[in-house]
């Protein structure tokens, strides 16, 4: 069918031939790929195209399965008409149609940056497996044709009829598409002769986000408490580390290696974060934080966390064990107390008071973890002579009144 959209093709060579007689008629279309025949004899007549020209092929008129021979056919299958004239009638509509064969190129590419486009530094990935498929009536057939990218990651088909066709790639266990954007796949409609370019395919190597948390355990009951009154903070800028685990020792009985591969410093809220990408196969890692003066952890049991990293993976908050990738620590207080006269009597229940040796403050011992930090007073460097080292007469006398 001839659509508006669709130009008359120039110079194309029609003949006709009556059936009877022979007798032979050749043209060529005009500028708008118009032909015509005047001053014929009534009779039966073979109107037919040449379809010598180079890479065309012949789209209308459809074959007649009832005829079983053509003066039209040649090996190129080329259909005409059989046409019946009477004296004085004008046949009209004996059209033909042509087409050439469309093609189809673009990339496959690794998107590092995951923006959907083509960036200079984004090289081709080669030995993709690309497939077009041809839509009939909505309907997706068998793919037309497959091919994987060469080493520049390009591929091309040809040889397209005019018509709706779907490109595929193949998916891929690790990777992720990031174009074309809004499908899987390229639908293009491809016209005669036409080039079509830009269908490219992004990928980016599917990421594994590893997250979790550091708090204060101000009651060191190794239990986060994110609710209530007594809300305890996430601890900002302590150094955590995620550290790969070999599969088997270096050396026979020796320890199984852990490399450190990537490092992360807690967040406002006490949040830490690692992306990495997974391999082929799956890989242990272990999660470990700084350990500081002054700090006691009491979260996670065992000081680290092991997970589990797969290419099935997306999103990682809990450890092999299911438990929350969450570091808690409790702030020691170190215990220092004044001293005065002598060393404290701890847990004692009289008092102390005077000069020389007697002595120092009693300080109950349940007061001792509720002290706050203070300086230490260093004890007086002036020595006092014990009594026994006192001699008599120097010595103050004492009044005893009754």
């Amino acid at each position: 069918i001839k659509d508006e959209n669709e130009p008359g093709l120039a110079n194309w060579f029609i003949w006709i031939i009556n059936e009877e007689s022979e007798e032979y008629f050749e043209t060529l279309t005009d500028s708008n790929g118009n032909y015509s025949f005047s001053d014929l004899d009534a009779g039966s007549y073979w109107v037919c195209e040449s379809t010598g020209e180079d890479g065309w092929f012949q789209s209308f008129p459809a074959n007649n399965e009832d005829e079983e021979w053509s003066y039209c056919q040649d090996e190129e299958g080329t259909n005409g008409y059989l046409v019946d004239l009477s004296n004085g009638q004008v046949l009209s509509g004996l059209d033909f149609g042509n087409y050439r064969f469309g093609s189809v190129t673009g990339v496959k590419f690794e998107d590092l940056n995951e923006n959907s486009q083509r960036e200079e530094n984004e090289s081709g990935l080669a030995n993709w497996l690309i497939e077009i498929f041809r839509e009939e009536n909505g309907e997706e057939e068998e793919p037309l044709a497959s091919q994987s990218t060469d080493e520049t990651g390009a591929y091309f088909f040809d040889g397209l009829k005019p018509g709706t066709y779907k490109i595929r790639e193949e998916e891929r266990s690790g990777w992720r598409q990031t174009a074309p954007t809004s499908t899987i796949h390229h639908l293009i409609g491809v016209i005669s002769g036409e080039l079509i370019r830009g269908k490219d395919f992004g990928n980016t190597k599917k990421k594994v986000v590893i997250t979790g948390y550091k708090w204060s355990d101000l009651n060191n009951d190794s239990i986060w408490q994110r609710e209530g009154s007594d809300i305890e903070p996430g601890i900002e800028g302590w150094p955590i580390s995620l550290a790969q685990v070999g599969q088997r020792p270096v050396e026979e009985n020796g320890p199984v290696p852990i490399e450190i591969v990537a490092l992360s410093l807690t967040g406002s809220d006490g949040k830490f974060s690692f992306t990495i990408t997974p391999t082929e196969e799956a890989t242990n890692y272990r999660i470990t934080e700084e350990t500081r003066e002054g700090w006691q952890q009491t979260a996670p049991q065992e000081s680290f966390f092991d997970i589990f990293v797969d290419l099935e993976a997306s999103e990682i908050t809990v450890d092999r064990n299911n438990a929350p990738l969450n570091f808690g620590n409790h702030q020691v207080v170190e215990q220092q107390v004044i001293e005065q006269n002598g060393p404290p009597i701890i847990g004692g229940s009289g008092s102390g008071s005077g000069s020389g040796g007697g002595a120092g403050p009693v300080i109950s011992s349940s007061l001792i973890s509720t002290l706050p930090v203070v300086a230490t007073i260093p004890t007086p460097t002036t020595v006092v002579p014990t009594p026994s080292a006192i001699p008599v007469s120097d010595a103050p006398a004492l009044v005893r009144q009754k």
